[in-house]
């Protein structure tokens, strides 16, 4: 495959014609081999077959991520697809960076020009994404350097002022990113994800995208990040997470702990979601409760808070918001804060449960807890495989806040499989594999012989300390502190 994409030259006129000669199909399983887009774009300039075929390939993703701490243009991609639909049907992908939005002026020191204003502008017309083009309003900005003041800015009162498709017509005049993203994904009508890097918290809602020709029929997955000091507005991406064919949802950054809060006010049961994957994320009660009882088929529900306090969101709350997903939910992982002494309670009846990853605390703590549906059975004589479901495949349990002390008195109580793993292998049989995140007084003695236990009833054990987030997040978010106030968190240092 390497020879393909660097050619000698003396031997580029024989191989064109032999190229030439090969069936579509054989081309096309080479292409689908190249991976990255500037072999494939060589290898398209071998000859003609080669580069209509690699069309596909070369434009099944789009990707507008920093590079060098340089934004690159969205409009150059645009006038592409604008005058290539063929192209912008092949698009699967996209990334993007943050943008900028309609709040804050001036804008661009380059302005748009007239020939790509009236193309934007008819294509967003044919896509409905407005229904008229009117001129653009002209906005006076006050004489001043300091585009950051914090008086009101006089381009926020101009913009509420407007209709829709003034609003639009003048963000898209004045060089607004906001409105390029917009109609820039609007024109893709097979893009199945979706990856947005830092989503500006103001940008424009999207049910104007829902009603575009294509609405996003094939999109199945969304992913978003977001400033943690950004003020987050739930509803604006409400109207995709509404979408039929919409199946996975990631977020990181979320953070709306109000208790208050019902900005997402889903039907029971109306979401297509089968996978919910929360990262440094604090969302109030009532908008996860919505989210969570919406989803008719969830399989999959990942919510990490990453020291985000939320006094609203207990252990017991959490449970019995997650109640309603008993008949479907596979893998299921937390971990949040929560300042109540209440426990989560068993997980027995989640009779599809293969996996389960979350601190021991909400299990079973080492103060006792009477739940008041089980009046006489307190946290403090349950063992661990009482609480778990017999289907569980792989257990990722963090023991890390217990001092060597409590972790030793709780083997006989909480955890007896740690002295005698046969229990598990007959009462969880499925069981292969359970994860620690141990005290870290705990002498490797100790740990190799609870390992050598688990291998003997056929369970890999293992002990870990790193951190539960991906490794991208994990990086990201070191220098972060949340504030026990519940403000938003800030940068140390």
């Amino acid at each position: 495959m390497e020879s393909l994409v660097t050619l000698p030259k003396q031997s580029t006129s024989h191989l064109k014609a032999e190229f030439s000669d090969l069936p579509s199909e054989l081309i096309i399983d080479i292409l689908s081999q190249i991976k990255r887009k500037r072999d494939l774009l060589n290898v398209s300039l071998t000859c003609k077959a080669f580069s209509k075929l690699a069309e596909p390939f070369i434009y099944r993703q789009y990707r507008n991520v920093h590079v060098l701490s340089e934004w690159i243009s969205f409009r150059p991609f645009l006038r592409r697809i604008i005058s290539r639909p063929d192209l912008a049907a092949h698009i699967k992908l996209v990334e993007l960076r943050s943008w900028t939005t309609r709040l804050r002026g001036p804008y661009e020191d380059e302005q748009m020009s007239q020939d790509d204003l009236s193309t934007f502008l008819v294509a967003a017309q044919q896509a409905r994404l407005i229904e008229n083009i009117v001129t653009p309003v002209v906005l006076n900005f006050p004489d001043s350097d300091d585009e950051w003041d914090d008086e009101e800015d006089d381009a926020q009162d101009d913009f509420e002022g407007m209709t829709f498709d003034e609003r639009f017509c003048t963000a898209l005049d004045l060089a607004i990113e906001d409105v390029q993203v917009v109609l820039l994904l609007s024109l893709l009508p097979n893009v199945e994800e979706i990856i947005l890097r830092y989503l500006p918290w103001d940008h424009l809602p999207w049910d104007c995208l829902a009603g575009t020709t294509h609405g996003f029929q094939c999109l199945r997955r969304l992913s978003i990040k977001i400033n943690p000091l950004a003020s987050w507005q739930p509803a604006r991406i409400a109207p995709v997470l509404c979408l039929p064919s919409l199946r996975v949802l990631e977020g990181s950054g979320f953070y709306r702990p109000n208790e208050t809060d019902s900005s997402w006010s889903f039907p029971p049961r109306s979401l297509a979601l089968t996978k919910i994957h929360l990262e440094i994320c604090s969302i109030g009660i009532l908008n996860l409760k919505s989210l969570l009882q919406g989803c008719k088929n969830l399989e999959s529900f990942y919510y990490h808070t990453l020291g985000h306090p939320n006094e609203y969101i207990t252990y017991a709350r959490m449970s019995d918001t997650l109640q309603c997903q008993k008949p479907s939910l596979k893998h299921l992982s937390l971990t949040f804060n929560s300042a109540s002494q209440d426990i989560f309670g068993s997980l027995a009846e989640f009779n599809h449960l293969a996996s389960l990853q979350m601190e021991a605390r909400m299990l079973f703590s080492l103060q006792p807890v009477i739940k008041a549906s089980q009046p006489n059975i307190t946290n403090l004589t349950q063992s661990l495989h009482d609480l778990l479901p017999a289907s569980l495949e792989k257990l990722v349990l963090d023991i890390s806040g217990w001092s060597s002390s409590d972790f030793y008195s709780r083997i006989g109580i909480h955890l007896p499989a740690l002295s005698n793993a046969h229990l598990y292998h007959d009462l969880l049989p499925r069981l292969k594999t359970v994860v620690m995140f141990p005290p870290s007084s705990i002498p490797q003695s100790t740990i190799k012989k609870l390992q050598l236990s688990f291998r003997l009833a056929g369970v890999e054990l293992s002990f870990t300390n790193n951190c539960l987030l991906t490794p991208e997040n994990r990086e990201m978010y070191k220098g972060w502190t949340y504030p026990l106030d519940g403000s938003p968190p800030r940068r140390i240092g």
